[in-house]
This record gives C-alpha cells, structure tokens and sequence, in this order.
C-alpha cells in the first residue's frame, strides 16, 4: 500500500480508516471505510487487494454485485470474506460469511 500511496504522491499518513465489529460473542460481522483524497475509490479497492495479495497467498478476488451494487469479494485463505463497495474516493466494505446480510448493508452505502 505504501508504494501505491507513493506512486500517487501521498504518503500512509493520506489513508484514512475506520472500522467495527461485532462483540466476540455475537454474529462475526466487521463494518469498515478507506479514504485517500483525490484518489478514487475504484484505485484504492485495487490496490486494497493488491496490497493484501502478499500475506494471503490464496486469496481470490472476484468482481460481482450485490445488492444491485458492483462490489469485489474478496475471499481470504481461512475462509473470511470480504465485499469491497467503492464510492466516490472512498471504499466502504462489509466482512461477513452470511452473504445476505452484506448485501442488506452494503445496499445502505451511500
């Protein structure tokens, strides 16, 4: 990431983040955002899984829709699955194996 960010004159400090998840005992459910300014949310979806490729040898990454939304799943080696939702320049995503359930949510992105 660090490099794409550079190629892109931006440094670590321009990716912004934030997330949540689901209490321990509750349904595995993790709910997140990546920004960088000026940079669009279809770059940085690419590079979110380029960037991810390294330390999950196996990871697949598919593009599709749910929801009615064009969205990229990205499936880790231990089972954990991701929906990538880019919008405007930034990058919503939703981390759930109930596939329903991410496509309620991601449905409510903007």
């Amino acid at each position: 990431m660090t490099r794409f960010l550079a190629a892109h004159g931006k440094g670590p400090g321009d990716l912004r983040f934030a997330n949540a998840q689901t209490a321990p005992n509750g349904p595995e459910l993790e709910l997140g955002v990546f920004q960088v300014h000026g940079l669009s949310g279809s770059a940085l979806r690419r590079a979110i899984v380029s960037s991810s490729r390294p330390n999950a040898p196996g990871l697949t990454a598919t593009n599709g829709s749910l929801a009615g939304r064009a969205v990229t799943k990205v499936v880790y080696p231990g089972g954990a699955i991701l929906y990538l939702y880019p919008s405007g320049d930034r990058v919503f995503y939703v981390g759930t194996q109930d596939e329903a359930l991410a496509a309620r949510i991601v449905k409510t992105f903007p």
